[in-house]
């Protein structure tokens, strides 16, 4: 059986790593909240590692880290 997922993850790009023809990234998501108990707001970021291809990832029209895929 085949099966496919997708997802789309929104945060800040924290470090891109370049090895060979692989991208890996580490995309940070806050997520905050206001405690029911106390009141106090309190927030949490969990960082995600992805992996694709450098190449794939960038357009050269679109980001200036272009070029040190490109090379």
């Amino acid at each position: 059986m085949f099966q496919f997922a997708e997802f789309t993850i929104q945060g800040y790009v924290g470090k891109v790593t370049i090895t060979g023809n692989v991208m890996r990234l580490n995309i940070g998501a806050t997520k905050s909240w206001k405690d029911r108990e106390t009141g106090q707001r309190n927030e949490k970021t969990k960082w995600n590692t992805g992996d694709r291809p450098a190449k794939a990832l960038w357009h050269r029209s679109c980001d200036p880290c272009y070029a040190a895929i490109a090379a």
